[in-house]
């Protein structure tokens, strides 16, 4: 469940950080730069959440390590919820370059 919830989160994130783009704003992520292709944000944020994803996986046994994990995965989930909402309302007011 929270693996697809991280999956679903990251897909709005990255859907409205491109729509963003496209009207001119800028990604504020240093992880992309300034003006990444929306090729680069797809690829670039599915092998994270595939990372993410593994090691929810790998770490369902171990007790300790299974809850950082899943912590910081319910942290990724909240970020990115939250940055997709935010990159729909930058979008709706406009924005220009940087």
């Amino acid at each position: 469940m929270l693996a697809i919830l991280l999956s679903l989160s990251t897909v709005a994130d990255v859907h409205t950080s491109n729509t963003c783009q496209s009207r001119g704003c800028v990604e504020t992520d240093p992880v992309f730069g300034r003006h990444p292709s929306p090729g680069r944000l797809w690829a670039e944020s599915a092998a994270i959440t595939g990372v993410e994803i593994y090691g929810l996986h790998a770490t369902r046994k171990k007790r300790v390590l299974k809850w950082a994990v899943r912590l910081l995965v319910m942290y990724e989930v909240e970020e990115h919820t939250r940055w997709a909402y935010l990159n729909t309302h930058v979008c709706e007011k406009g924005c220009g370059p940087r």
